[in-house]
């Protein structure tokens, strides 16, 4: 266990939760990568990342995400998260504008120098589907 890699994963957390996207930027690398598996995107740079966490909250308003679990080391973390939220806007094409949503994922990181210069993102996709009630134009084309 690293303290000063815990304490970075709290404050990261903890801006995420606040939707300050300053904060959240303070805890990345220049250079950083975050990836989002289930999107299918990656963010290069505290530009995107911030980029990113800016559109989380604008379509989930009430964004809030809770870690069950987390550890750090010197390198490398990870933590499983629970995120609810009501959505606001389109998914998939169809407008979900006041669903709420809860789904759970993990999240992997490393570090270098006290700032997270990777991150990773891992949902199940079809959770978010079930709960709109939409699917992909091309999981509907599937017969």
């Amino acid at each position: 266990m690293n303290e000063k890699n815990e304490k970075l994963l709290e404050n990261n957390y903890t801006a995420w939760c606040n939707h300050d996207v300053e904060a959240i930027a303070n805890c990345f690398a220049d250079n950083c990568v975050y990836e989002d598996m289930a999107m299918g995107v990656k963010f290069n740079g505290i530009k995107e990342v911030c980029g990113f966490a800016q559109e989380v909250f604008k379509t989930m308003p009430d964004f809030h995400v809770a870690y069950i679990k987390r550890f750090a080391t010197d390198s490398h973390g990870a933590g499983q998260w629970v995120i609810t939220a009501t959505w606001n806007g389109e998914f998939e094409g169809v407008d979900c504008t006041g669903k709420k949503i809860q789904f759970t994922g993990l999240s992997y990181y490393e570090f270098r120098d006290g700032k997270i210069t990777y991150a990773q993102d891992c949902w199940d996709f079809s959770v978010m589907m079930q709960k709109f009630g939409v699917l992909r134009e091309s999981l509907r084309k599937l017969k």
